[in-house]
Order: C-alpha cells, then structure tokens, then sequence
C-alpha cells in the first residue's frame, strides 16, 4: 500500500494538472484506507473468522423478529426484503477507496455485498446466497464490518 500512496504522489508531482487533481483525490482517498490497514480500532473490522459451528450457526435463516432486533443495533441500515441495505454518502474517488477496503475484508471472511458505486454514494445491499437469498448473521457481522470501514473513510 505505502508503494501505491508513494507512485500516487510522484505522479502528482510530474502530471498535468488535471492529472495532479484526480490524483490528488487518489491519494486523499487512499490514506484512511492505508492507515484503517494497521490501525488499532479495526480490531472489529479485521476480527478472525469463525470455524466450526459458529459457521453453520451464521448460515441459519433468521427469523423476522432476530432480524428486526438485529436491525435495532445497526442504525442506518434497513431491510428490503431479504437483503439489508444501506447507502452512504462519500466523494466518488474516496467510494472507490472504501469498496476497495470492503472487498479485502469480504474476501477475508468468505461473505460479500453487492455494492452499487454511483457519483457522491456507495450501496450496499447483503443477503446470503448460500440458503436461498435469506438473512443470516453473517450479513449482519459483514454489515458492522462495513460500518466500521466506511466510518474510516468519512463516509455518512
């Protein structure tokens, strides 16, 4: 990472000057995604992943009454059917950033969102495909996940 902040910053220092504004960007949005890497308060975020049969209890359906309780601890967070979504506002570059930050932890702990990448937002929508596009708590441990990312990189 610290290599692509420090190729980020040459070329702002040597390209035109529209060049050194995107990348200028660039690099803005790639700090916290930097420093989220290493920092102490992604213990949450970067949290080890469950074996055994925590794993197959994450996989079981939900209930309408869990989620709704679930739903309670995660403001900004809503239910459409079976996927929880949630949008946040933040730069296009620094959203780039963020679904950057997100896809290392998906890819970590074997579950992702369908993310929707639009000027000035980022969507996420979660369901697990695995028991038939239901709700599961692995959607809501990858949603505080995600809070905790996006709150990194200033999104609200």
């Amino acid at each position: 990472m610290e290599i692509a902040l420090q190729a980020v910053q040459i070329a702002v220092e040597t390209g035109s000057d529209r060049m050194k504004k995107e990348l200028g960007t660039l690099e803005g949005a790639m700090r916290p995604w930097a420093a989220a890497q290493i920092g102490r308060e992604f213990a949450d975020v970067l949290a080890p992943v469950r074996r055994g049969d925590d794993v197959a209890d994450e996989l079981t359906p939900l209930t309408d009454p869990e989620i709704d309780e679930r739903l309670r601890d995660l403001p900004g967070w809503s239910r459409a059917g079976d996927e929880i979504t949630r949008t946040f506002s933040i730069r296009y570059h620094g959203g780039v950033a963020l679904i950057v930050h997100v896809a290392d932890i998906e890819r970590l702990i074997g579950h992702h969102a369908d993310i929707d990448l639009r000027w000035g937002s980022v969507r996420f929508g979660i369901t697990t495909h695995d028991v038939g596009h239901k709700l599961t708590e692995a959607d809501f441990d990858l949603a505080r996940r995600i809070d905790g990312i996006a709150a990194a990189h200033g999104a609200v």
